[in-house]
């Protein structure tokens, strides 16, 4: 499964800056709108509508007209990978992963994730600094029973999140594993919450995360 095939439908144009106070200024316009005993004027919702759907996407269609320049997108996408040798046999290493709710056991990142059928589940995962946590559904959309086994969240999550995770045999009683898991920050904006998870500090502790797997596993 290519982890990377999620794309943005629209052009970064509006700085970071400048999409917070397009939101703030629309969410402001919206409540006065709707406001109890007045009557919702149409200009007003849809200048409230425009507001908030540059501030949040970060593209504006007056700027595209003009052709100004893009910006650079202050979110950057999470594309972690790794390998390792696991001294025990695929099948078991296999089994272990396939039971997605095993992973935060390793994965200090993940609150939880909770499955609700074969193939659907539930994560939950930690924001840096313990404030809040960010929450999404997923689905196993690729299978190879005892080698390969691939996830990617639905359309509609607040985070994008993928990964694949292969199994090699690697002599008779040892495996090579080889993870890519991947975050993609919505429409490449969600606030300072989210933000806090997209960063090098918090890309490098999930890798630390995957390679802890191989301790764990031969420990249980």
């Amino acid at each position: 499964m290519p982890v990377n095939r999620l794309k943005r439908n629209t052009e970064l144009n509006v700085p970071l800056a400048e999409r917070l106070l397009s939101l703030f200024s629309g969410g402001l316009l919206l409540s006065k709108a709707f406001r109890p005993g007045k009557r919702v004027g149409i200009l007003s919702a849809m200048g409230a509508g425009y507001l908030l759907y540059r501030g949040y996407t970060g593209h504006c269609p007056v700027y595209s007209s003009l052709e100004k320049p893009r910006v650079d997108n202050p979110v950057k996408n999470l594309n972690i990978r790794a390998s390792m040798l696991i001294n025990r046999p695929r099948k078991e290493v296999y089994a272990y992963w396939r039971n997605l709710e095993n992973l935060p056991a390793f994965m200090t990142h993940l609150e939880k994730v909770v499955a609700n059928d074969e193939w659907n589940s539930r994560w939950k995962v930690k924001v840096p600094g313990n404030l809040v946590s960010l929450e999404w559904d997923a689905r196993i959309v690729k299978e190879e029973p005892g080698s390969l086994i691939a996830w990617e969240s639905l359309a509609d999550s607040s985070i994008q999140n993928a990964g694949k995770v292969t199994f090699n045999d690697a002599g008779k009683k040892a495996t090579e594993v080889q993870v890519v898991i991947s975050y993609i920050a919505p429409m490449g904006m969600a606030g300072n919450v989210v933000m806090q998870l997209f960063n090098r500090k918090v890309e490098q502790a999930i890798e630390r995360d995957i390679l802890n797997f191989k301790q764990h596993f031969e420990n249980l």
